[in-house]
């Protein structure tokens, strides 16, 4: 009688092993992601940092319209030019106009004013090729993020899992139990050792790692066979696989207690069995439908299939639109409350009257 193991230095002390059977890998193993609505989906077009320069961008834009225009107009007033009404206003009519052209370039809405001056001109045609350039990159992004959806991993290699909170699951007395507990804290694998979680009952961890609450380390081949099972169950694939192993490859062979007269009968029957193929015959054949899940997670057909969108992706619009209504009512309630509390001037004053004509017959 004997079982199979995966060999290690400790284990060859106290049993015997037969001839290799296969060479095994050890993987980590997560909740499969799945395509849900994003509230900040309308952001992601660009990243963070470019939304950042954009911002700085449009600062810089709107000053120096703001300082050309208002230096255009205390040139063409020093000259007498009959624009009294451009430089009525001040510096109120120039900050008014730079931010409506830089917003309105941004957003290609049309604008009632132009600027004059060629050099308010140059700046904005280059604000307008800028804007026409965003505005197209970014509804390319997001056209091709609603047709092919990209799914981001949670985590993907060893450190990634390390410097997460996610406890990782390890059968108790394992080849990878003893490899985490062994390795230092400065290399990724030991750093597993704060969130490792090392017992053996499976069923419960593998419900957890259904939910998304555990990670799973261990063998291959025994996890794909449960996974063959589950997926002829529900259809679906329920975790992948980290692109990084913990560990590349391990031999797994038969293990007799010492001194056993079976090893060398065995021995010859495994190789045997590996010269003819039978055992990566037998190691594969109930492996029909856990091909799909061995697939990249961008490559899933259930998520590469049209996307329906669904309320939740367009509360960040909503919640930007309400926010603007909410700024321009407090700015309407201010305007109005400014109104009358200042002093009441008519419109058209009455002329003084001609003090000569009074005394005239």
């Amino acid at each position: 009688m004997c079982c199979f193991l995966t060999m290690s230095v400790q284990r060859k002390e106290v049993i015997d092993f037969s001839e290799p059977v296969y060479q095994e890998e050890f993987i980590l193993t997560y909740k499969r992601p799945v395509l849900e609505p994003d509230i900040t989906g309308f952001i992601k077009p660009f990243a963070p940092l470019t939304w950042f320069y954009l911002a700085v961008g449009m600062l810089l834009v709107f000053g120096m319209m703001a300082l050309m225009h208002r230096g255009s107009s205390l040139v063409q007033f020093a000259r007498g030019s009959a624009v009294r009404r451009t430089s009525k206003g001040g510096v109120a009519t120039s900050i008014e106009r730079s931010a409506q052209w830089t917003l309105s370039a941004l957003f290609s809405q049309a604008v009632p004013w132009e600027p004059s001056m060629t050099s308010t001109r140059v700046m904005a045609g280059l604000w307008l090729l800028t804007s026409f350039v965003l505005g197209t990159v970014y509804r390319s992004n997001l056209k091709a993020m609603l047709i092919i959806p990209l799914v981001r991993l949670p985590f993907d290699t060893v450190k990634e899992l390390a410097d997460s909170s996610v406890p990782l699951y390890i059968t108790h007395g394992s080849f990878l139990h003893q490899l985490i507990v062994e390795t230092p804290a400065s290399q990724p694998i030991g750093q597993l050792r704060k969130q490792m979680v090392a017992h053996r009952n499976v069923i419960s961890q593998v419900n957890m790692l259904r939910s998304g609450k555990v990670a799973y380390a261990g063998l291959r081949l025994p996890f794909l066979i449960y996974l063959n099972y589950d997926f002829a169950q529900t259809g679906k694939c329920m975790t992948y696989f980290f692109s990084e192993r913990i560990f590349q490859s391990a031999s797994v062979s038969c293990g007799f207690p010492k001194g056993s007269p079976l090893k060398d009968k065995i021995d010859t029957i495994i190789l045997r069995l590996k010269a003819t193929g039978i055992i990566n015959y037998l190691a594969t054949r109930e492996l029909t439908h856990v091909k799909a899940c061995l697939l990249p997670v961008q490559n899933d057909v259930s998520i590469n299939n049209l996307q329906t969108l669904k309320l939740k992706d367009f509360y960040g619009i909503f919640i930007v639109y309400f926010a603007g209504m909410a700024l321009s009512s407090l700015i309407c309630m201010v305007e109005l409350l400014l109104g009358r509390l200042s002093p009441q001037t008519s419109p058209h004053p009455r002329p003084a009257p001609n003090p000569t004509a009074a005394t005239n017959p």
